[in-house]
């Protein structure tokens, strides 16, 4: 049942705003985030593990940096101190997981260091934890495991569902990543003090909350269950699964709560789109900048376009030598795009390349990171096989008009041309 704006005001909890405002307080207090929507997530996802009843869906809450000393430990040791019935580990036994999430369903899952889990070398190790972690995130989960000695041995179905914080450094695998909200940590300048974090005493201030939070979950489970907030633009399928009880919470509080989450979910989602985009979605969107003023590209005309963008990976590939005619097809085969014979506009001889036309379908179906233009380009020495890179044009701005009024032609004041005949048979 959708919820409506005439539902009884007896239904949202007279104290939840003010208890979201000091679960808030207390996590800034001891941790430096990113950004201050990133508070607002966390004091409605503490929330939202108390009433974790309701929800049909959990978002895994991932704390994630590029290196050690970031705050991701003492983001997840502040929620131990506010969610129900935390199990806090850096390697439990998923036979004990198993175990306390079938005893105790309002078990919250704390897990650090979970980069250990998903590394190449532990790849066979931690399978069990792994196929628990992507399962859990959606109610009535459940994973068979055999139990029992002997004679006695049988099937047993054990719930995964389960509020659930991970810290990590680095990325996660996409399966786990794509059902989260990722809060992107970073080391703390001397400009940004944090309290010094004394359990005791943070027990202190975080007991009552913690138990007010139950209270009001056990009172409003069913009001809440009821919510179907209205996603913001742009956040659907899976992403509208990890935000939609966040965003009931708040509409369960207040207006101000409201606002501030709708406002947190089009941000961190926008970034989470942009930020997270796989390998083959930023080369989508990386060809369609250097495709802005053309219609047609040969192979090798692409590849030196794709490998000279200052802020993308692919000129760092294969020891800086840049990405291949053959990483580039393979890579855009999922998406039915390969190379073919194309003639040169004027005449000539064919090359191998593509259209502009080829990627229309793909840019349509995919949500594209933000467009990377071309950088601007004075000198360029490309090392490519066999030379076959003929000539390099520096067209100038004023010189080069937009064609047909195209609003998605660069920015830059130069673009560059090579002219091509195309890459070696082997290496298309």
């Amino acid at each position: 049942m959708r919820s409506t704006s005439t539902e009884s005001s007896t239904q949202q909890h007279e104290l939840l705003p003010y208890l979201l405002d000091s679960v808030r307080q207390l996590i800034v207090r001891y941790v430096c985030l990113p950004a201050p929507e990133y508070a607002d997530v966390m004091a409605l996802w503490a929330a939202h593990a108390h009433a974790i009843a309701a929800a049909t869906t959990s978002p895994r809450l991932i704390f994630k940096s590029p290196e050690k000393a970031s705050g991701k430990t003492r983001c997840l040791e502040v929620l131990e101190t506010l969610v129900p019935a935390p199990l806090a580990t850096v390697n439990a036994s998923v036979a004990a997981v198993f175990r306390l999430l079938k005893e105790e369903p309002t078990t919250t899952l704390l897990f650090d260091e979970v980069d250990s889990i998903f590394n190449v070398k532990a790849s066979n190790q931690h399978e069990e934890l792994r196929a628990l972690l992507n399962a859990g995130y959606r109610r009535g989960a459940t994973v068979a495991r055999v139990v029992g000695e002997g004679k006695r041995m049988r099937v047993e179905r054990f719930p995964v569902f389960a509020a659930t914080a991970l810290a990590s450094i680095g990325d996660l695998p996409e399966t786990v990543e794509s059902r989260a909200i990722i809060v992107p940590m970073r080391r703390r300048t001397p400009d940004e003090p944090v309290e010094p974090f004394r359990l005791r005493n943070v027990v202190l201030v975080a007991e009552p909350l913690r138990e007010a939070l139950s209270a009001w979950a056990y009172r409003y489970e069913a009001a809440l269950e009821r919510r179907e907030p209205q996603m913001p633009a742009g956040i659907s399928d899976r992403l509208a699964d990890s935000w939609e009880p966040l965003l009931a919470v708040a509409e369960l509080a207040d207006e101000a709560w409201t606002v501030r989450a709708r406002t947190a979910a089009e941000r961190i989602a926008g970034g989470h789109v942009m930020d997270e985009a796989s390998l083959g979605v930023q080369l989508l969107a990386d060809i369609k900048a250097c495709l802005a003023s053309d219609d047609r590209v040969s192979s090798i005309n692409l590849l030196a376009k794709l490998n000279g963008l200052e802020e993308s990976a692919w000129g760092a590939w294969h020891d800086g030598r840049g990405m291949t005619a053959r990483d580039l097809a393979r890579r855009l085969k999922p998406y039915g795009i390969g190379s073919r014979p194309i003639r040169p506009v004027g005449g000539g001889e064919p090359f191998k390349g593509y259209q502009r036309a080829d990627f229309a379908d793909a840019w349509q179906r995919y949500p594209l990171p933000l467009r990377q233009s071309v950088s601007t380009v004075t000198e360029l020495q490309a090392i490519v096989p066999r030379n076959r890179v003929t000539a390099v044009t520096v067209h100038k701005r004023a010189e080069a008009p937009a064609p047909n009024g195209n609003q998605d032609w660069p920015d830059d004041s130069d673009l560059v041309s090579l002219a091509a005949v195309g890459a070696p048979e082997e290496m298309e």
